[in-house]
């Protein structure tokens, strides 16, 4: 499905090939992310996941309200 959704997109030139170049380069670091995340989140125990989302969800807000512009698409 996404494979044809990549296909459409770049064919009517709403996506570059160049965005599906780079999404390929990326998988590595986002499975090792992924990898990584659920190792971590697996040791704690329920409060302690809860506290560090909290904790993320404020960091990410507190960021969006100081400059939305180097976050957010134009």
């Amino acid at each position: 499905m996404d494979i044809t959704k990549a296909f459409l997109f770049t064919k009517l030139h709403i996506l570059r090939s160049s965005m599906i170049i780079s999404g390929i380069s990326l998988t590595p670091a986002m499975l090792l992310g992924s990898w990584l995340g659920y190792k971590l989140t697996s040791k704690l125990s329920g409060s302690k996941y809860s506290l560090l989302m909290n904790i993320v969800v404020l960091i990410s807000g507190v960021l969006l309200i100081i400059e939305p512009e180097d976050f957010l698409p134009c």
